[in-house]
């Protein structure tokens, strides 16, 4: 061990090196210096490893050389010795930062060696602590921690160095701390919320722990603005032994990075929330009120499938409540026949994982109804298919329209064919006239000229052959003018009753104030007697036929093309077997007929129907199997005056 002595006496150095020996301190060298600037040079260097200081030195009190080797860095043992017996020069000494202090004459080699491990073991633990002390203030800067310790007898504050900087303090130029000094720097919106918070953890009702905003002066400002940021606060109460407090010491930490972060988060999960809410909103809206049958299947554990949600549309199909369908299979909800159907359509959804899209008719109590249905998968996070969600569109009257459409192409084009064909057999029904006129003038026997009679009665039935065809494909030419509908009824009394026979009752159901129709009277004459003819045919062992008129108003277009406007209509009606869905399909259709052979020619309902569309109107026929016919003509009605 090395040791300096730092004194002006030789002789005490011969002394303490005896006092030493007598202690049993091993030493290699003891040295000494005479003055305090030799002092402070060796001491500063760092070669000895215990310094002794006596406190009166020529020039200079060796508590000054103490002080500047400990603020130089000194942090060796240093132990004071005097030659007066001062007790306040022992409190001076550890307050300038010696570790010890011996009164020269007065301690014996034992006392001494007990110092020198004392003070070794002092240095070294005051050493520890300021180790300790610096990795703390390092870690207290790496994590940005402000300590405080506040005096509350005092209402005195000690601050960290962080601390200062978290409420944007200069240290030297802030002055004392108090609790004022703290309270100003808050908020003032949250000064009634914090002091709240600290007399709660002064009465021990809880620790202090909260989080408030601060308002810092910038000091890059020429003339500062007051900065708002976020700190959290944590503190503990020290009492004394009757509980009073004496202190609260505590932590400071900068989180307004956090706290703006996690204001932007909760703004970004509101909005979030609140395009959920609203996208659910549209979903709800739509689901609620679409005119299609919407619906979610949950897929269960073992491929089973039972409804979740339907909507109104599809719980009006279903003819059940919501409660009774939710949780159950298609085959509960639809019955088994339909319910199958749907059932293997939603496995394969599950079989094939991709949507799944078909075209079905089912039979209501409304008739045949055609559904339009799409089936598409609804996966999990990790792809697993748990749900099916599917649309049923109702296009019965789409597929009708469209196939009224494609049936009056179908007429068009027959009527078109028909019309040319029947102007070149009126041609070659001229030519053969001619020819007859010509021979009728030529021959003399009897039997020729019954020849030429047949001929020309074939002819003629040739010609009106051709009207008619000339009527369907409404090439015939028309008088067209306003008609008295019921005066045209009237007047064909007679006609109905020679046709219809004995065995039909005919009952008329004529509008009072009837208005005049737009028509060719001898051409809508022959189609109501068409008609009435054909339901003389339709009952063969008599029943009873309903002719009736009134004025209509067609506000909407039709499905059958009626145009909207003002009509005439004449309806008649038998008690006859009604017509099939097929053969009402071809009803129209020239040279069909269900009657036999030789019987008819299968263009009365043709023509009926050419005229009145050439007229502008329109017809449509309601009929099923045993339940009778109806015919209902549209023709327009006339302009007043």
């Amino acid at each position: 061990m090395r040791i300096l002595l730092i004194d002006d006496s030789a002789a005490y150095h011969e002394e303490f090196a005896y006092l030493l020996g007598e202690a049993g301190i091993t030493m290699s060298v003891l040295d000494r210096a005479s003055n305090a600037a030799d002092g402070a040079r060796l001491m500063t260097a760092g070669l000895h490893d215990v310094y002794f200081v006596d406190f009166r030195l020529p020039a200079e009190n060796g508590l000054t050389l103490v002080e500047a080797v400990r603020k130089a860095g000194v942090n060796k043992p240093i132990i004071m010795l005097t030659a007066f017996d001062n007790p306040g020069v022992d409190a001076a000494a550890a307050q300038a930062g010696a570790n010890d202090y011996l009164h020269k004459g007065e301690f014996s080699p034992q006392m001494l060696g007990r110092s020198i491990r004392y003070a070794v073991r002092n240095a070294a633990a005051v050493q520890a602590a300021r180790e300790a002390e610096s990795r703390f203030l390092m870690a207290q800067e790496a994590a940005r921690i402000g300590t405080w310790d506040w005096d509350i007898r005092t209402n005195v504050f000690i601050w960290s160095p962080r601390q200062f900087a978290i409420f944007g303090l200069d240290p030297d130029a802030a002055g004392p701390v108090g609790y004022e000094t703290w309270q100003r720097a808050i908020h003032p919106d949250d000064r009634d919320a914090v002091q709240t918070v600290v007399t709660a953890a002064m009465a021990g009702q809880r620790p202090l722990d909260t989080i408030f905003r601060i308002l810092r002066p910038d000091s890059s400002d020429p003339q500062p603005v007051c900065a708002v940021r976020w700190v959290a606060v944590r503190g503990e109460v020290v009492r004394d032994a009757s509980g009073a407090p004496l202190r609260m010491i505590g932590i400071s930490i900068d989180v307004t990075d956090q706290q703006n972060a996690l204001a932007d988060l909760h703004s970004s999960r509101n909005r979030a929330v609140t395009d959920l809410k609203l996208s659910e909103a549209r979903f709800q809206t739509y689901f609620e009120n679409a005119a299609e049958s919407l619906f979610h299947v949950r897929v269960t554990p073992d491929r089973d499938f039972v409804y979740e949600a339907v909507n109104p549309c599809g719980l009006a199909f279903a003819g059940m409540p919501l409660d009774r369908v939710r949780g159950r299979s298609p085959e509960e909800v639809l019955g088994p026949e339909k319910g199958g159907k749907t059932t293997e359509k939603l496995r394969l959804v599950c079989e094939t994982g991709q949507p799944q899209r078909w075209e079905h008719s089912w039979t209501t109590g409304s008739g045949p109804v055609t559904f339009d249905a799409i089936y598409m998968p609804l996966r999990n996070d990790a792809g697993e298919i748990t749900g099916i969600l599917g649309s049923a569109r109702d296009i019965t009257e789409r597929r009708r329209l469209e196939a009224s459409l494609h049936q009056a192409q179908k007429m068009e084009a027959l009527g078109q064919l028909a019309g040319g064909v029947a102007h070149d057999f009126k041609n070659l029904l001229n030519s053969i006239l001619a020819c007859f006129e010509l021979l009728g003038e030529l021959v003399t026997t009897d039997r020729a000229k019954r020849l030429l009679a047949e001929g020309n009665r074939a002819v003629q039935r040739g010609e009106a052959l051709t009207a008619r065809l000339l009527t369907f494909s409404r090439q015939q030419p028309l008088s067209v003018g306003p008609v008295d509908i019921n005066a045209s009824l009237a007047g064909m009394t007679e006609l109905f009753a020679h046709t219809l026979g004995a065995g039909t009752q005919i009952s008329r159901r004529l509008a009072d104030g009837l208005s005049p129709a737009i028509a060719d009277v001898n051409h809508i004459e022959l189609a109501i007697l068409n008609l009435v003819i054909n339901a003389r045919d339709a009952m063969p062992l008599g029943g009873s036929l309903v002719i009736e008129t009134r004025n209509e108003t067609i506000a909407d277009a039709q499905n059958d093309d009626l145009a909207p406007g003002d009509y005439v209509v004449v309806a008649i009606s038998d008690t006859g077997g009604g017509m099939t869905a097929d053969v009402m399909a071809h009803a129209l259709d020239p040279f069909f007929t269900t009657k036999a052979a030789g019987k008819g020619t299968g263009l009365g309902l043709s023509m009926v129907y050419g005229t009145v569309r050439q007229l502008g109107g329109g017809l449509r026929i309601d009929s099923e199997p045993g339940k009778g016919t109806r015919v209902t003509l549209y023709l327009p009605r006339a302009a007043a005056g």
